[in-house]
């Protein structure tokens, strides 16, 4: 990718973990057979307690890889911040959890060819670009956009933000973001699980956003994530979440476009906690649930056979 001589931008790779002997080394190697030459690779163990620290080192000859402990254990948001505020020095950093990997070993090429080829079509700064987007047909026909590629669209981050509900899917693992705009406004600065999504909205309002159709990695479901456990106290952080964006977005949007966004998230993030508890219990709680979230889809359709027959050998879907 060197073009006349010129390095292309760093992109940095944030992987902080806490005890996950499991799965550490396959995060680890799925960022480091990245085709990207200009790469930086920063592992940072949050006083694992298991084997992941000594797993980790093991990779210490690769000079694009750096493996920092910490010397207290800050927790998961703090884990993050401090992360990225002293450890990452790339033009672009995305973030991998220890328990989560990579199976796609262009997708940091692909997006940066991308970003150079779409800055050229804006004034306005790219300043994220968005993997797992495979409604791209359907942002075509709703959002003014222009066609990078036939996986790949450019939009303005407040028109993607303001449509989250109906259009948007990024994950944390799968975004890339421009280091100085997220340095500049205060990165994984609030305390709750959704951290990452409240940080990285943030990100897209101050520019132009790509999003790309391509699935990159595994996000990895197991008995510990914490997206998985404790729904109640989960709901109450995003709607937390959401006063704090609309917070910050005061700057971007109308008191009466905030709203509606208000709105639309709210009642998508209740289907949302809903549809994620009736997967994973079966008591009357998730039936009432499920009476309550009532909606004439294929979806909900699916969600009543999942939770009619959760716990059969044979499946039903």
């Amino acid at each position: 990718m060197t073009t006349n001589g010129v390095m292309p931008p760093k992109v940095t790779v944030m992987i902080p973990c806490y005890n996950q002997e499991s799965f550490i080394a396959q995060a680890i190697e799925s960022v480091l057979m990245q085709d990207y030459e200009n790469l930086e690779v920063v592992v940072a163990d949050d006083c694992s307690t298991d084997q992941t620290g000594e797993i980790a080192q093991r990779y210490r000859s690769d000079l694009r890889y750096r493996y920092i402990r910490n010397a207290i254990n800050r927790g998961r948001v703090e884990n993050y911040r401090h992360t990225f505020e002293n450890y990452t020095h790339g033009e672009w950093v995305v973030n991998l959890d220890g328990d989560d990997y990579y199976t796609d070993k262009h997708f940091i090429t692909n997006a940066i060819n991308n970003i150079r080829q779409a800055q050229q079509q804006t004034v306005t700064p790219i300043v994220a670009y968005l993997y797992k987007h495979d409604n791209l047909e359907q942002i075509k026909r709703q959002l003014p956009h222009k066609e990078i590629s036939t996986q790949c669209l450019l939009l303005s981050g407040g028109s993607y933000v303001l449509n989250y509900s109906k259009i948007g899917r990024f994950g944390h693992f799968s975004t890339l973001y421009r280091r100085d705009v997220a340095f500049r406004i205060g990165m994984y600065m609030l305390p709750v699980q959704a951290s990452d999504f409240h940080a990285i909205i943030r990100v897209i309002l101050n520019g132009d956003v790509l999003l790309d159709n391509r699935t990159i990695g595994v996000w990895r479901v197991h008995g510990q994530n914490t997206t998985i456990t404790a729904l109640e106290h989960r709901q109450q952080e995003t709607m937390q979440t959401f006063e704090a964006i609309a917070d910050y977005a005061r700057n971007f949007f109308s008191e009466q476009e905030l709203m509606i966004w208000r709105k639309r998230m709210n009642r998508a993030a209740y289907y949302d906690y809903a549809t994620t508890y009736i997967m994973h219990k079966r008591d009357l709680r998730a039936l009432q649930l499920l009476i309550m979230s009532f909606r004439p889809s294929k979806s909900y359709i699916k969600l009543c056979f999942r939770y009619l027959f959760k716990g059969l050998r044979v499946s039903v879907l």
